[in-house]
């Protein structure tokens, strides 16, 4: 019997062992998936605060004056340009000009073939002879001196790079943005529109044009315009080129839903709580439980409005480390709403297919340089970039 005794306690003893290591690798993983911090959230509806939490209404439209605010500003993204591309949006006798697109593309430093292959097609400045494009590149600073000198030469050839004295890594994704939104706000104030960037996205400055016309009926006003049902694939009716050039006439001389326009693919998603994610956010930095709609990174358009006031809004705004989020909360503070279109494909990406990008504006998944050109080559044959 005592040695029964003895067996029985050992047994129990493993087994409690066992149940203590079970709940440890337990709580373990649900710390690593974030569970105990999702329970530590607040209801972002009705509890939603970020820094600064008081009414800098004046203080912004002062700054703008170039006047001493009440407030003092709490964030500034004062890192120096190295170069600044200044001349970039000045007419021959150095007067800003007004355009009507600007693309500001986010780039990395050694991506000298993404930039030389946006430059000849979606970049192509005089990509249509009625309209004002302009397009500059932006980068952060390494420390490899031979990176920078082909930065150097590659400026002195196209003019067309920002570099600012940061450092360029991907957590740095705010900075480098909004130092492209200062860069527009303090040298190329005058465009109607803005396209923020990735190197790896494909544009069809064709259809973002069409879209900057109609943002809320796109792309139905077109499709409608065309009679396309009328007539076999790729033809239009001289009735349906009639009324295309009314549609446009009329749309250019409206502004009502573009005054303020924030647009892009809009997501309405949870902060990631789990540890092992390139996104992962703990509650200190970020404590609601879900973001304020944002237009995920990729390709954000802005109305001219849109970017002056997020320029001089981040004056009081705190830093936040992912760029699209931080955009939305610029957004939130001045009560503007993204506006979601279909045809921006950043997530998820959109396979390439010369039949189905017809009414694309913007697809995700172009870091091959050879693939975008490829691409877009083909859908400007068919009448669609």
């Amino acid at each position: 019997m005592p040695c029964s005794n003895h067996l029985s306690l050992r047994w129990h003893g493993k087994r409690c062992i066992q149940l203590v290591a079970a709940t440890v690798v337990f709580l373990v993983i649900c710390d690593q998936l974030g569970v105990t911090l999702h329970i530590a959230e607040l209801d972002y509806q009705s509890e939603f605060r970020y820094p600064l939490e008081e009414d800098v209404s004046s203080s912004v439209e002062s700054l703008k004056l170039g006047l001493e605010p009440d407030i003092h500003p709490i964030n500034q993204y004062n890192y120096p340009f190295i170069s600044d591309a200044r001349r970039k949006c000045l007419d021959l006798n150095g007067n800003l000009q007004p355009l009507r697109l600007v693309y500001i593309v986010k780039s990395a430093l050694d991506h000298l073939e993404r930039r030389a292959a946006i430059r000849y097609t979606w970049g192509f400045e005089k990509r249509f002879s009625d309209v004002d494009i302009r397009r500059v590149f932006l980068v952060g600073k390494g420390s490899d001196a031979k990176v920078q000198r082909g930065i150097d030469a590659e400026n002195a050839e196209h003019g067309d790079i920002v570099q600012a004295d940061f450092a360029d890594t991907y957590y740095n994704n705010t900075i480098k943005t909004m130092m492209g939104v200062k860069w527009a706000a303090n040298y190329c104030s005058k465009a109607m529109f803005y396209a923020i960037v990735d190197d790896d996205v494909y544009i069809s400055t064709k259809n973002l044009l069409r879209f900057l016309k109609h943002p809320t009926a796109y792309p139905q006003y077109w499709k409608e315009a065309f009679f396309a049902s009328e007539q076999p694939a790729g033809k239009k009716t001289n009735v349906g080129v009639q009324r295309l050039k009314q549609v446009e006439s009329f749309l250019d001389q409206q502004s009502g839903s573009r005054n303020k326009l924030y647009a892009g693919k809009v997501m309405h998603k949870s902060p990631l709580r789990h540890k092992f994610s390139t996104w992962y956010i703990s509650v200190e930095e970020y404590p609601f439980s879900m973001w304020p709609p944002y237009v995920t990174g990729g390709a954000t358009i802005l109305s001219g409005d849109t970017m002056i006031d997020f320029y001089y809004m981040s004056h009081y705004v705190k830093h936040f480390r992912f760029d699209d989020i931080y955009l939305a909360l610029l957004a939130k503070k001045l009560g503007i709403t993204p506006l979601d279109n279909p045809e921006f494909h950043i997530y998820p990406d959109k396979p390439y297919a010369s039949n189905d990008y017809e009414y694309v504006i913007a697809a995700h998944g172009y870091s091959n340089p050879q693939l975008l050109t490829k691409a877009w080559n083909e859908q400007k044959s068919l009448g669609n970039a």
